[in-house]
């Protein structure tokens, strides 16, 4: 069976970090029976911290009345309480 159709779409992105600081990412993120961090934990940690950093950037409305500038922002939703539990630090 195909799985669903993604609803939101994404975009691809590339980055170059310090190594030392991937493998520890990857060593935080790895599944004991594959040796290797969970498909999709890298983007998935990513999302959310940037996420996070967004919800930080952002200007929220201060009353009740103010026109929201991000009418059609999905940042804010609610995340998956069945994702895997991801480091608050690195």
């Amino acid at each position: 069976m195909p799985r669903p159709k993604n609803t939101v779409p994404t975009a691809r992105k590339t980055i170059h970090i310090d190594e030392n600081v991937a493998a520890r990412v990857d060593l935080l993120l790895l599944e004991p029976s594959r040796a290797k961090p969970k498909f999709g934990a890298w983007s998935k940690l990513c999302e959310k911290l940037l996420r996070q950093w967004v919800a930080d950037q952002v200007v929220k409305p201060k009353e009740v009345g103010e026109r929201n500038p991000y009418p059609n922002d999905d940042l804010n939703r609610k995340e998956n309480n069945d994702e895997a539990h991801l480091p608050e630090t690195l």
